[in-house]
């Protein structure tokens, strides 16, 4: 006689191993490395120096040729810069950041802050598309007689007239500087 047929026992999946318990950590997490290009400490001490504000932007184009005139004034003080170039879309943009660092060049000449004067410098200067907007976008160069250079950038939203946001933008990427190096 033959044993009846065996079925084989039901397998059952292996119980789940336990999840590890997080282990203390023995030290702090890691700083992060030390950035050897951060900004110059330039401290407007108890005084800072006045809000640069814009007073006049004139563009005049004459055939293939424009001129850029800003006009800026810091408390009593008025500055104006004058940039000319091609007449082209593109470029007007970047000789309204020329003409505003100029100006802003012509403010800081006065200036008796130990790492003054000092000098702008426009690298580049373009509107950009950012998602449903445009944006004026500057990249500039402080540079200090202290001995050091600065890359500084700057933006501001185009509401209406591109030429003026740009003027804007070169303001925005300069003014906490520019607040220290007038500070009286």
């Amino acid at each position: 006689m033959q044993a009846p047929p065996v079925s084989p026992a039901p397998r059952t999946a292996p119980a789940p191993a336990p999840a590890p318990k997080p282990e203390p950590v023995a030290a702090p997490a890691a700083l992060a490395p030390r950035d050897l290009n951060k900004p110059r400490p330039l401290d407007p001490g108890d005084r800072p120096g006045p809000r640069v504000l814009i007073e006049n932007v004139h563009v005049n184009t004459f055939g293939a040729d424009a001129t850029v005139e800003v006009r800026l004034r810091a408390g009593d003080r008025t500055a104006s810069g004058i940039a000319t170039g091609p007449a082209v879309d593109g470029y007007l943009l970047r000789l309204c950041a020329t003409a505003t660092a100029g100006a802003v060049d012509e403010l800081l000449s006065a200036s008796t802050h130990a790492d003054g004067p000092a000098r702008c410098f426009v690298e580049h200067a373009a509107a950009v598309s950012f998602g449903s907007s445009q944006v004026a976008v500057v990249v500039l160069l402080l540079s200090c007689a202290g001995g050091w250079v600065e890359q500084l950038s700057g933006s501001a939203v185009v509401t209406g007239d591109d030429r003026h946001a740009m003027v804007r933008a070169t303001l925005a990427a300069v003014n906490r500087r520019v607040e220290a190096l007038l500070a009286s």
